[in-house]
């Protein structure tokens, strides 16, 4: 847990998260329980160019479960929007293609750990070739 605290804390030092502002409207459906520890974030800057949805651990009657969500990217500007995952256990970036603005695609967690869908330009950490 501590190791995976310092790579958010590097993840974030990587980005311009200063002006990042919150922006339920990324996720289409799979928010989870807004009250629940399963509850997605979500975050944008006002340009457009960059989106941050953190996906804590999931779990469906206490057994660990992948995550399915839809995003919607109506609020994100370009044509060709990068979408990566950023493993917070092993700082670790994964790229998960690109979607186009207006576009609403269904991703699902590459585990049932915590992850992090990055929409935009990703952090300068190591790429992962999952």
């Amino acid at each position: 847990a501590a190791e995976s605290m310092r790579n958010f804390g590097q993840f974030f030092a990587a980005l311009p998260w200063h002006p990042l502002v919150p922006d339920f409207s990324l996720v289409w459906d799979g928010q989870g329980n807004p009250r629940g520890q399963d509850s997605v974030s979500c975050a944008r800057n006002p340009e457009g160019t960059l989106a941050l949805i953190y996906l804590p651990r999931q779990r469906v009657l206490y057994v660990p479960a992948r995550r399915t969500f839809t995003v919607d990217t109506r609020t994100l500007t370009g044509d060709a929007i990068p979408a990566w995952w950023f493993d917070p256990r092993k700082a670790l970036v994964a790229s998960a293609g690109s979607i186009t603005r207006g576009e609403r695609r269904k991703f699902e967690t590459l585990t049932s750990d915590d992850w992090i869908l990055g929409l935009g330009k990703a952090p300068p950490v190591q790429e992962s070739r999952q």
